[in-house]
C-alpha cells in the first residue's frame, strides 16, 4: 500500500490544539482508501490515519504488496 496524498490541519486553537491527519492511500490491486487520523501530536495523528486506511484495506480483503 502506497501513500498517494497527504494533508493536515489543526484542529481548535491554544492548549486545546489537536492535529488532524488525511491520507490517501492505494492498494496493491489499484483501491483507493481514505484514513483519517487526531491525535495532539501530529506524528501520531499520521500514524493513526495510515493505519486507519491500512485497517480499511484489510477489511475489504485488499491484495498486499509483492
Amino acid at each position: 500500500m502506497g501513500i498517494v496524498d497527504y494533508s493536515e490541519h489543526a484542529i481548535c486553537r491554544g492548549s486545546n490544539v489537536r492535529a488532524a491527519a488525511y491520507t490517501e492511500c492505494r492498494t496493491a490491486d489499484g483501491r483507493s482508501l481514505i484514513g483519517c487520523g487526531l491525535d495532539t501530536d501530529v506524528a501520531t495523528a499520521s500514524v493513526r490515519a495510515i493505519l486507519w486506511a491500512a485497517d480499511g484495506a484489510q477489511q475489504l480483503g485488499c491484495t498486499p504488496p509483492e
